[in-house]
């Protein structure tokens, strides 16, 4: 019986893990080439899908604390729907307010680049008295005049014909006399103001009046008035005139009001 000889594969072998190796290099190096391409086609697509940056102004949100008065700014500002957000266009917005809409404060303008949405939050800055020449414009806590249509309430009428320029202590003044004498049960009427250089002048329901003076010692002003006016209801008839303009120096002159 004849012996096979064995004839070892070897070189056959290495020549196919060569093969193989070179076709996976080939593979590997289509890849990469592709890669970049692949890729920033996709990116392209995704930023054509996806917008993450919106300049410009989808719609109108109002928090102003007053239903009406958030429908009205909202429909005010509709038309800036599809325009460009910018530094100059809240300025134009803030001057619109400051103009038109004195009475709100604390002002904040905020556009969202993700939604596009303009917010325009404020807070209604309360008055304490109301022009009695005008229907819809009243004295704010900080003295400037406003016209809101929106207010509402039980407020201290300011009869005002020359300057009707206030500051922040003459509205100190008309809400204390205001709570004081609603307190003393000796109620105030009309206040009657001629400008900074002048007393402004108190009527007072039963047709009294008096020259004010500072705007200083008001509950004891009221107290005194009070007092005087009640002992001279047994001696004479009213209404009375009252000068308080020396009232730190003890004076008080008081005589009858003449009938206009």
């Amino acid at each position: 019986m004849t012996r096979r000889k064995y004839k070892p594969k070897l070189r056959f072998k290495k020549k196919k893990e060569m093969a193989v190796k070179a076709i996976l290099i080939l593979i590997f190096a289509g890849i990469s080439a592709a890669a970049p391409s692949f890729y920033g086609s996709v990116k392209k697509s995704f930023s054509k899908t996806v917008n993450f940056s919106k300049e410009n102004i989808s719609s109108v949100k109002a928090d102003l604390g007053n239903n009406f008065l958030d429908a009205e700014i909202k429909k005010t500002f509709s038309g800036l729907a599809g325009m460009k957000y910018s530094s100059s266009l809240e300025k134009n917005i803030r001057e619109y307010f400051l103009k038109e809409k004195p009475f709100i404060g604390g002002l904040e303008i905020k556009h969202n680049p993700l939604t596009g949405t303009l917010s325009i939050k404020g807070k209604e800055e309360k008055p304490c008295a109301k022009i009695k020449e005008s229907e819809y414009s009243f004295i704010l806590r900080s003295g400037r005049v406003a016209e809101n249509p929106y207010e509402k309430g039980d407020f201290l009428e300011v009869s005002c014909k020359k300057d009707c320029r206030f500051d922040a202590s003459f509205a100190a003044f008309v809400e204390d006399i205001k709570k004081i004498s609603e307190n003393e049960g000796f109620y105030v009427k009309t206040l009657f103001y001629e400008g900074a250089n002048s007393s402004p002048r108190v009527e007072f329901s039963d047709g009294s009046v008096a020259d004010w003076g500072g705007y200083e010692f008001t509950q004891e002003k009221l107290k005194k008035l009070k007092t005087v006016f009640e002992d001279l209801k047994n001696k004479s008839e009213g209404p009375y005139k009252a000068d308080l303009r020396f009232f730190e120096n003890g004076k008080i002159i008081i005589s009858q009001r003449k009938s206009n």
